[in-house]
């Protein structure tokens, strides 16, 4: 089934490759403020994002970047 949705998803991360790392930025500032990380689990999207950066799909420290700063800026939000 992991297969399925890799072979799903993966083609979609190359051809919007900009688009992926603004998912990142939005799941770990979603995740981070507001409490809304109880309902949705963006971890679970940055740890497939991560997997597609370790294949070599996307730029990880591209990737990195932009999930540390919705990160940030989430938690800052929160406060």
């Amino acid at each position: 089934m992991i297969d399925e949705i890799t072979h799903f998803l993966l083609p979609a991360i190359e051809h919007l490759q900009s688009a992926a790392y603004w998912v990142a930025f939005v799941a770990a500032l979603v995740e981070t403020a507001l409490v809304v990380g109880l309902l949705i689990p963006g971890s679970t999207l940055l740890l497939f994002l991560g997997a597609a950066s370790a294949s070599g799909h996307l730029d990880f420290t591209t990737l990195l970047g932009f999930a540390v700063a919705g990160a940030i800026i989430g938690d800052n939000l929160n406060y």
